[in-house]
């Protein structure tokens, strides 16, 4: 019955985006609005975690929109919108220039290498803040093991494994195989689960780094900050309501690497509103939109 439900809800949520496409396109503002500040949070933080810059991942989330919102009359209806605007997304993080973060985080060897050399310090923030820290010092070492997989693997990665797209959807967003898919998400997997069992201390509690040894250095450097950050959810439940199947989780996401990438905070998504009322108030949009 669980099952059931959720494909229900699968079914009720493309209607809904299907009906909101159909008013956007007969020239209503609000429905164009409604359908972006709905995957606003997805567009952003899967920019994010492919460019591990928050500036960066707000100039590609806009231009994804735009180029959403200028092709939606080309919307062929023959996938879900969601599909649909995640194959433009896809296609856009992979043609975009690299980030500053990609650009330093070229491979494991290199990410390890670094990590080696990084000084232990000892924290000497009071216990909230180096509670705050160590928790930034995580995310962001999560954030350079996902940095290490090229783009088509990384993506694959983000929307399989931690948005839960796996199977048939994935592999249709991404433009593969099934068979293909469950493929890159294996090499994905196993990169950085291999990673993980030879560098963090977390998953091997024989290896030297730690969170709390780290999190000084990175401090001083810049690199994480002691001020709460104000994050909304956790990839766990945004992988909850983006999943469209009900599957078993895979047995390397059973050990801890699971939880240590599910719990990570979901950044809140700039609104996007003003860009589309930009857009939209322009008399070319009616053209655009075949209105």
């Amino acid at each position: 019955m669980k099952y059931k439900k959720n494909e229900n809800d699968i079914i009720s949520q493309a209607a809904e985006d299907l009906s909101l496409v159909e008013e956007s396109l007969n020239g209503k503002q609000e429905a164009l609005e409604k359908l972006i500040r709905k995957y606003q949070s997805y567009v952003y933080n899967i920019s994010f975690k492919m460019l591990g810059d928050r500036e960066e991942a707000r100039d590609a989330s806009q231009e994804i929109f735009i180029k959403t919102i200028t092709n939606l009359k080309n919307f062929g209806r023959k996938s879900s919108f969601k599909t649909w605007l995640f194959r433009i997304m896809l296609n856009h993080l992979l043609d975009c220039r690299k980030s500053h973060a990609e650009r330093k985080m070229v491979s494991f060897e290199r990410y390890a290498f670094a990590i080696r050399n990084t000084p232990d310090t000892t924290l000497e923030n009071n216990p909230v803040e180096a509670k705050i820290l160590c928790d930034e010092t995580r995310n962001h070492c999560l954030m350079g093991m996902i940095l290490c997989l090229d783009r088509r693997h990384r993506f694959a990665f983000i929307i399989g494994e931690l948005l839960g797209l796996e199977g048939e959807d994935g592999a249709q967003i991404v433009g593969v195989s099934r068979q293909n898919f469950r493929q890159m998400l294996s090499r994905s997997r196993r990169k950085i689960l291999s990673f993980m069992k030879e560098n963090c201390g977390i998953i091997n509690n024989e290896n030297q780094c730690k969170c709390e040894k780290k999190a000084g250095f990175l401090f001083k450097r810049g690199l994480v900050l002691s001020e709460n950050r104000e994050y909304g959810k956790n990839f766990g439940t945004l992988k909850r309501e983006c999943a469209e199947r009900s599957a078993a989780l895979s047995l390397w996401f059973e050990e801890a690497s699971k939880k240590l990438f599910l719990i990570q905070p979901i950044e809140n998504s700039p609104d996007f509103s003003s860009l589309i009322r930009k857009i939209v108030d322009q008399k070319e949009i009616e053209a655009i939109l075949g209105a």
